[in-house]
This record gives structure tokens, C-alpha cells and sequence, in this order.
């Protein structure tokens, strides 16, 4: 029994051995494998933009609001019930024109009355006049009728005037905006009627900084485009700079008077005011598209050595398609444009120029 465990023990230790010479053989006889290769790298086709400078306008951009040149509450001055309305909203009125009619019948005969009270007072003042000649009439009688005539004439223009008011027309000329009265109703006096605007021209409003605000002169001329007509550009002259700043912000507001004689311009538009503030000269402009808004930073990226380079640059203003550069590229960069959205800091790029059939061609 001993003899055959022992046996078997000797067998398995053999086996054990032969296995591991196996092992040992194949590990120093296999053929050697190539060590991988490094991967390779992809270059990112790339348009550029070489960076020029230029002289230009120093341009930015406020938001303003559109605002009428006159906007008026109209109200009657006397009370009384209302005959007739002749003007309606939207119609365009001339100044002087009459917007609405009060019963006069009572204020017609207080004036009447006050006119046959001036003749009357008039024709005794005369007669006296003729008999104070002849000696006739004492001083004190000559005044008495003197005073009377006068204050009859003022009796006149009072009762004049109020009959007068029973009609009551358009102080301005301008659009009717709102009509607050229908015939029939009563109003009192003051009692406001009419809105009435004036937008045969406009005024554009806008909230110059405190740092700008001295470069602001009347008589200067802006461009502005409106949301609502974005295929025109409009001009305005600056009439109106305040002289004290809002409290909430230390800006100064600034209205600028602008034509409108197509009627394309509306109160309560926002407008986008192009303000002129000096002159730029060796400006670096780049296209916003070459521009990249990161988180927190704005750059862009250049070719440099057959890569691409990150640069973090500083927006001073952008003009229509294009972006005012005050730091962070030089002239003479070759910034990219295309593909700049597929590159990295590093990123092995190869600078291709537009086709003019399709795709591109490397430069």
C-alpha cells in the first residue's frame, strides 16, 4: 500500500516537472513580437484669417427706446354733456381741429347777454362822455360809467371764452391714440378725452455711462437699426444730454431726434443705437466667427508650427459680423476660422482655403 502511494507521488512530481520545462522553452524560444506603434496623430482641416489692424469709428453699441416727439393728454376745460365726437382713434388730426362738441346752449346765452350788457354799457359811456364836454355829468358819475363799460367788457371775454371751450379741438397735430368720451356722456372739467401723438418725427432715447458721457455733443448724428425693421439703418441728431446721472446706475440719458416721415418708426420700439465716441486707429478686427465663448473666457485659436493655439482674448466691442480685439492677438496671427470648434490647445492642424466648386483645397 505504501509502495504504490509512493509510486504515484514520484509519477505526479514528473509530470509536474516536464510541464514546467514546457513552460520554460516555449518563453525562451517564442519569436519576439514588434513592439505597437505610437498612435497617429489626425491633423483637423482649418481655415484662416490672417489679423490686419485698421483705422475705424470707435462704435458701441446702447439699447434705446423709442419714444413720440409730443404725446399729449387732451381735457376739456368745461363740463357739460357731450353732442358729438367727431374724431375716432387712428385718424390724424390737424392742430385746431375740433375732437369733440359740449352742449353750449347755456354758455351761448351768457354770452349773448354779456354782449347786448358791453353795447349798452358802451352807447351810456359815450353820452356821458358828451355831456361831462358840456360840463353836464360830475367826475365821480363819469367814472362810475367808465368802470361799468369796462368791467362789461370783461364780463364779454369771460362768457367768450367759456362758449367758446364747448369745442374742443386738437392742440397739437398727431394721431389720435386713445378717445376715452362717447357722445351722451357727461364730463367734468378737466376731465382727460384724447391721447394724441405726434410721430411725424421721434425721439430715441438711450442711457450713456458715466465714462462717455462728456464725449456726447448736441448736434451729433448716430445710426440706429429697430428689431422690427432689421434691413434699415436710421439716423438720429442728438438734441436733449441730461446734466445729472440716474441714481441707480450713473448714466446720463441722452435723446436723439429722428425723421419719420415713412411712419416705420413707433413709439415704444427698441432701438439699437450705434454711438460714435472717437476714432480708433490700428484696430484689430477679427470676424466673430473666429471668436469661441468658453466658460468664463473668449478666445480663439492661431496657427502656430502646424497647431493649434489657444488665446484668450478681450472683446472691446462687436460691430455688425465682426469683433473688436483688444488684447490677446497681434497683427499678422493667422487665427483660425473654420474647424476652430474641433481643435484643442495643441491640436495638430493643417490649413486649407475655400474650393470654388466643393470641398477645400490645402494651401
Amino acid at each position: 500500500m505504501n509502495k504504490r502511494f509512493s509510486t504515484d507521488r514520484i509519477v505526479l512530481a514528473g509530470a509536474v516537472a516536464l510541464f514546467v520545462l514546457a513552460a520554460v522553452l516555449l518563453a525562451v524560444f517564442r519569436p519576439k513580437q514588434p513592439d505597437p506603434e505610437p498612435p497617429v496623430e489626425q491633423n483637423v482641416a482649418v481655415t484662416t484669417f490672417r489679423v490686419v489692424s485698421k483705422d475705424m469709428d470707435d462704435i458701441v453699441k446702447f439699447p434705446g427706446r423709442v419714444e413720440a416727439w409730443s404725446d399729449v393728454q387732451v381735457s376739456v376745460e368745461q363740463g357739460g354733456r357731450v353732442m358729438a365726437v367727431p374724431a375716432d382713434e387712428g385718424q390724424t388730426m390737424a392742430a385746431g381741429a375740433e375732437l369733440l362738441r359740449l352742449d353750449d346752449r347755456l354758455r351761448l346765452a351768457a354770452f349773448k347777454r354779456a354782449e347786448r350788457q358791453t353795447l349798452d354799457a358802451k352807447r351810456d359811456l359815450e353820452r356821458l362822455t358828451e355831456l361831462r364836454d358840456s360840463g353836464a355829468v360830475s367826475a365821480s358819475d363819469f367814472d362810475a360809467m367808465e368802470t361799468r363799460a369796462a368791467l362789461a367788457g370783461i364780463a364779454l371775454d369771460e362768457a367768450r371764452v367759456q362758449w367758446q371751450q364747448c369745442v374742443l379741438a386738437a392742440p397739437i397735430q398727431g394721431v389720435i391714440e386713445e378717445r376715452r368720451v362717447s357722445a351722451g356722456e357727461y364730463v367734468q372739467p378737466g376731465q382727460p378725452v384724447f391721447r394724441i401723438v405726434d410721430v411725424s418725427r421721434v425721439k430715441v432715447c438711450f442711457d450713456v455711462p458715466e465714462r462717455d458721457v462728456l464725449s456726447v455733443r448736441l448736434g451729433d448724428t448716430h445710426r440706429f437699426r429697430l428689431d422690427s425693421v432689421p434691413d434699415r439703418e436710421f439716423a438720429g441728431t442728438v438734441r436733449f444730454v441730461a446734466m445729472t446721472g440716474s441714481p441707480a446706475n450713473n448714466a446720463f440719458r441722452v435723446e436723439m431726434e429722428a425723421d419719420n416721415a415713412e411712419g416705420l418708426i413707433r413709439p415704444g420700439m427698441i432701438a439699437r443705437v450705434d454711438y460714435v465716441r472717437g476714432r480708433l486707429t490700428d484696430a484689430v478686427i477679427l470676424p466673430q466667427q473666429a471668436v469661441v465663448p468658453t466658460k468664463g473666457e473668449t478666445v480663439v485659436f492661431v496657427v502656430e508650427d502646424g497647431r493649434a493655439i489657444r488665446r484668450i482674448v478681450r472683446i472691446g466691442a462687436f460691430l455688425g459680423s465682426e469683433a473688436l480685439i483688444r488684447e490677446g492677438v497681434s497683427v499678422g496671427d493667422d487665427v483660425i476660422l473654420e474647424g476652430n470648434r474641433s481643435v484643442l490647445d495643441g491640436t495638430p492642424v493643417r490649413v486649407v482655403q475655400p474650393d470654388a466648386d466643393d470641398g477645400n483645397s490645402e494651401q
